[in-house]
């Protein structure tokens, strides 16, 4: 009995690693951090409320959180995509 409860905790471990999530391509990356910087830009200029923003916001991170990222990766393009719009 004792070694099937293992078997089957070992099972499940195994299982819940094997779920990973896909990893995000560098055009998914370009894309968060532009949409990131243009609900920061409608904000700045008053295109739309800060509220609206921060849901805008949310709803990026929502999408990017069903990727594996790399948060350098996209607080460094999230920076470069930043300077250049917003000169």
């Amino acid at each position: 009995m004792t070694k099937t409860i293992n078997i089957l905790l070992a099972g499940l471990m195994l299982g819940g690693c094997a779920t990973t999530k896909p990893e995000m391509t560098s055009t998914t990356y370009s894309e968060a951090a532009r949409m990131h910087v243009a609900v920061e830009y409608c904000v700045r200029i008053g295109w739309i409320s800060p509220d609206i923003g921060a849901s805008g916001k949310r709803a990026i991170e929502n999408t990017i959180s069903q990727y594996c990222i790399i948060p350098m990766i996209t607080n460094d393009l999230t920076a470069r995509v930043e300077k250049f719009m917003l000169r």
